[in-house]
């Protein structure tokens, strides 16, 4: 077996017809069909049922793909490993992170991960407003962006791979004005003004939150826009509005009350990281962050 007909078998096998697979490999179908007849020889069993133009795996043809796309996949991260080994440089590794309240359940793992296995790695931390994060990605001033679930299903083409995911909660101040209740129902925050991230920082944020608020069947009486999250704490301090946030917010603010949404009503936010390039030293180290969380 040699990688030729390992490359061939994959496309085949994802293609599930000679033709297209030949054609995404540039080579001809007698070509590739000739390369898997050897495979099939050499392994004495058949890959492929081929039954007219209809072209399926066997048994032994899946359990083959799987595992050599396992092992593809080894290949590609030993020859980026090779490389970064064989420049013997500093590498530096830009990261944009939106400027939460809470970061506790992604960030310092994440950190940790790269000083624990790229000794050569050098961190530039960028911290700002979801729009500022953004910007600098977008301007390739970053290699790594973390963000928000919603706002990275509108960012541009890339690669992306969720680090974290929150409970949503519903949270308000103590002198906010359902607080005078004991026992307070979602009803009693219907007419109540919600404080959210303006548009312009967060492309999808008000969008997101007014889908949950639907589920929840609450109709807030205003929008107070925020910029940043310093801001957004403010206002939920001096008991202006409620906010929907993870619920680790709570956790650090003292004057801060939560109640936690269900599952359902899209109570789970997702921390996502996105980058360009692949395959990159950032997308081995995010590998590397997944197989030790």
């Amino acid at each position: 077996m040699n990688l030729t007909q390992v490359e061939y078998f994959l496309e085949a096998a994802k293609c599930l017809n000679f033709t297209a697979a030949a054609r995404t490999l540039y080579v001809s179908q007698p070509a590739l069909s000739k390369q898997i007849a050897l495979l099939e020889k050499e392994l004495g069993v058949p890959l492929f049922h081929r039954e007219n133009r209809r072209v399926e795996l066997t048994e032994a043809g899946i359990c083959l793909a799987g595992e050599l796309q396992t092992i593809m996949q080894q290949l590609e991260e030993a020859k980026l490993h090779a490389v970064l080994a064989g420049k013997k440089t500093v590498s530096l590794v830009r990261i944009a992170c939106f400027d939460g309240e809470y970061t506790d359940d992604f960030l310092p793992q994440l950190i940790k991960v790269i000083h624990c296995n790229y000794s050569d790695c050098q961190i530039e931390l960028m911290r700002g407003t979801p729009a500022e994060v953004r910007r600098l990605y977008e301007e390739d001033q970053a290699d790594l962006l973390i963000t928000l679930g919603p706002d990275a299903s509108v960012m541009p083409s890339g690669h992306q791979q969720v680090l974290a995911r929150r409970q949503n909660a519903l949270l308000y101040a103590d002198s906010f004005v359902p607080a005078g209740k004991e026992l307070l129902q979602l009803s009693d925050f219907d007419g109540l003004p919600i404080i959210c991230f303006s548009n312009e920082q967060s492309r999808t944020g008000q969008l997101h939150t007014s889908r949950i608020l639907r589920k929840l069947n609450l109709h807030p009486g205003k929008i107070i826009e925020v910029a940043d999250i310093m801001t957004m704490k403010t206002y939920l301090n001096l008991g202006a509005g409620f906010a929907i946030l993870g619920e680790q917010f709570e956790q650090y603010n003292p004057r801060i009350r939560r109640m936690v949404l269900p599952v359902e009503t899209g109570g789970v936010m997702p921390i996502v990281a996105l980058w360009k390039h692949s395959p990159s030293l950032v997308e081995d180290i995010l590998q590397q962050y997944a197989r030790e969380t």
